[in-house]
């Protein structure tokens, strides 16, 4: 089969594994499948020499646009439009081939972000629809869908068009609750893809350089990943001096602390964490802009993490590892509750006390190989049934019928 794969990119680690996961588990059940990947990043182009038989796109939105357009379609039988066009001829026969496509957007579909990123979403279903192909969106967030004038996108969009699509997997129960008061009747709950994924990484990757990883972690050690995403919704002085505190606390009592950033823009703030610590030979920044498969190689080697990067929780957890995180949005709430965590989240929307952020960090310390044992536990229910054996059950009885 041919595969289209599109809502994620490069730009950091949560994007790229989702990619990942779906290629990989793609790749287990069909080796020989065609699969083209349409990056929301830059990616180099030498990338594509990487990846085992996968197509790299760079994201078009006036590509996707055209194409989703009927009118385009009509021009075409006329005046042989995306001929004309490089760019729109090469798109044209990638979903003209495709058999399924697969939107693995981890939260795009809310009045939060504006029309770009929802209008991708509704221009997928539309090639979908004019290309007659299968879509499937797997696990993601949705909602809130409190749309402006200015949008120019309204509920009854969302319900027009999500309606037509084949599946539809809600990674939360806020945002299946949100679909379902809209009417969307295709609609799955289920767990976070890569939280589900089986399949090792490594198979998608045939660089060995881009798998292996050098990197000396001694022993007694914590890893902090900070997040911007934290710092456009809080105070920037009680963040700083949130971490500040802990980290000296955490060398108090000998441990070794490592800071590593999950997306590129977080890169500025471990540098000022370090900065902090400057002198402190226990205080290290890893620098090497890590990918998913090296980030998931040096995770066993850390007691804990304190982290706001949701798939770095997630790849903590199945490899049981506990995690004091501050989030900000309803998806940390419903992952760490569904891996029985939920006492180890801070949200950032509200004051985060010193004194008790210490506290729980003290109280996991205290009850590290419980917690472990609790993950492990909820990570053997979580893998019982997948989306992906759903998503290989319905292509199965499509493919039959």
């Amino acid at each position: 089969m041919n595969y289209i794969i599109t809502g994620a990119g490069f730009n950091n680690k949560g994007a790229e594994s989702m990619f990942y996961a779906v290629a990989a588990e793609i790749k287990s059940k069909d080796e020989n499948a065609q699969i083209t990947f349409i990056s929301l990043s830059e990616f180099d182009k030498k990338k594509e020499k990487l990846l085992n038989n996968i197509k790299l796109l760079k994201e078009d939105s006036k590509q996707r646009k055209h194409l989703a357009s009927p009118y385009y379609h009509i021009a075409d039988k006329i005046t042989n439009i995306f001929k004309k066009n490089e760019n729109l001829e090469i798109w044209y026969q990638e979903f003209k081939k495709a058999d399924i496509i697969i939107d693995i957007s981890g939260f795009a579909l809310t009045s939060k972000w504006g029309k770009k990123a929802n209008q991708r979403i509704i221009n997928n279903i539309k090639l979908a629809k004019i290309f007659n192909k299968k879509i499937v969106l797997m696990p993601q967030s949705f909602g809130p869908f409190d749309y402006k004038k200015e949008d120019k996108i309204t509920k009854k969009d969302i319900t027009k068009w999500l309606n037509k699509a084949d599946l539809i997997f809600c990674r939360e129960k806020d945002g299946y609750n949100q679909l379902k008061d809209l009417g969307i009747k295709n609609i799955i709950l289920s767990y976070d893809l890569v939280l589900q994924n089986k399949n090792s990484y490594e198979n998608i990757i045939l660089d060995n350089k881009e798998k292996n990883i050098n990197i000396n972690i001694k022993e007694n050690s914590i890893l902090i990943l900070p997040s911007t995403r934290i710092l456009e919704r809080t105070d920037e002085k009680a963040y700083f001096n949130l971490y500040k505190r802990e980290i000296q606390s955490l060398l108090d009592k000998n441990f070794n602390i490592y800071l590593s950033y999950y997306a590129k823009s977080d890169l500025q703030v471990c540098k000022k964490l370090k900065d902090m610590f400057n002198d402190n030979i226990k205080v290290t920044l890893i620098s090497d802009d890590l990918n998913c498969i090296q980030f998931q190689k040096i995770l066993p080697k850390f007691k804990f993490l304190i982290t706001s990067r949701y798939h770095s929780i997630v790849h903590s957890y199945k490899q049981f590892i506990p995690c004091i995180v501050i989030g900000w949005a309803i998806k940390y709430k419903e992952l760490m509750h569904n891996l029985n965590q939920d006492k180890y989240l801070f949200d950032c929307k509200n004051e985060i006390s010193n004194e008790e952020f210490e506290n729980k960090v003290n109280e996991l310390i205290k009850n590290l190989e419980n917690e472990r044992e609790i993950i492990k536990n909820k990570m053997n229910d979580i893998l019982e049934t997948s989306c992906f054996d759903t998503l290989w059950k319905y292509i199965e009885d499509w493919r039959t019928t």
